[in-house]
């Protein structure tokens, strides 16, 4: 399944995922009931315990999503953690050098191709086979967020292991001296940008990245990029939550003021199916 293991897209266009931070399988429940094509764990960022996401990857599973984890910066033995427990799909942040992707890519995959450990117990829910097929089941996407990572991209993508680069373009514009924000317009960006696809691409690997807006999502999936992640279920919460406050409000104070679109949550559902036979 695409979505899954980080194969590249159809020609119908990219797959779309959100990030997870609160450490609760209530919520990677909530998120695979959303639809998404994938979850991201972020154990670089937030508070997650690996026994969490241990739960997270198999409810997620259990509906048919990706379940992909973030680890930390330089670290190959969180990437067989990760592939362990049940991940789908690694990422690994801020991987700026050749010699550190080859170390990854090492931990990511079973002898003789790399130097991964036997154990977990995947091979009880995922087949008495599993050993014989993650290395092409489970990817591993390493992330370009710095100048340096962008000018190496080509080489540490054409490594055997390394199966697809994960761009980060807000920490890769830190790294240029630009702001963490209004950096799009910047030609030199949107060259490393390009330049990124192009090196996965060429190496026949998978291209994806995050974003904050839906025209950045849109414009990335005509770019070529094959995954794009669409903010965090933090943001989307808050984000949604104030939308929601403020329609309640305006609409409370009786305000004569311009007419605003109703939040979707005013929308009258339909009944489903089932009542209407009733």
């Amino acid at each position: 399944m695409p979505s899954r293991n980080g194969e590249t897209a159809t020609t119908k266009g990219c797959r779309f995922g959100i990030w997870q931070d609160l450490p609760s399988v209530a919520v990677a429940r909530c998120l695979s009931k959303c639809g998404w094509d994938f979850v991201v764990l972020d154990l670089q960022h937030g508070p997650m315990s690996w026994e969490t996401a241990y739960e997270c990857v198999h409810t997620l599973r259990c509906h048919s999503v990706g379940a992909w984890i973030r680890v930390g910066i330089d670290c190959p033995a969180e990437v067989q953690r990760a592939l362990d427990i049940g991940a789908d799909a690694v990422v690994a942040p801020m991987v700026n050098s050749v010699k550190m992707a080859s170390l990854l890519a090492d931990a990511a995959k079973y002898p003789p191709q790399g130097g991964r450990s036997l154990g977990g117990d995947c091979s009880l829910y995922r087949g008495d086979d599993y050993f014989s097929r993650a290395n092409l089941e489970t990817k591993l996407f390493v992330q370009i967020e710095h100048i340096e990572a962008a000018r190496n991209a080509r080489e540490m993508l054409a490594i055997e292991g390394i199966d697809g680069c994960f761009l980060g373009p807000t920490d890769l514009a830190l790294s240029m001296g630009l702001p963490h924000d209004n950096f799009n317009g910047n030609e030199e960006h949107r060259r490393l940008v390009r330049q990124s696809i192009e090196a996965c691409k060429a190496n026949g690997k998978t291209a994806c990245v995050n974003c904050y807006s839906r025209e950045e999502a849109m414009r990335h999936a005509a770019d070529g990029f094959d995954f794009v992640t669409h903010q965090s279920e933090v943001t989307l919460l808050i984000s949604a939550g104030k939308d929601l406050l403020a329609d309640l409000r305006l609409e409370s104070s009786g305000s004569d003021g311009p007419p605003k679109p109703k939040h979707p949550a005013f929308a009258r559902q339909k009944p489903p199916v089932d009542a209407l036979a009733e």
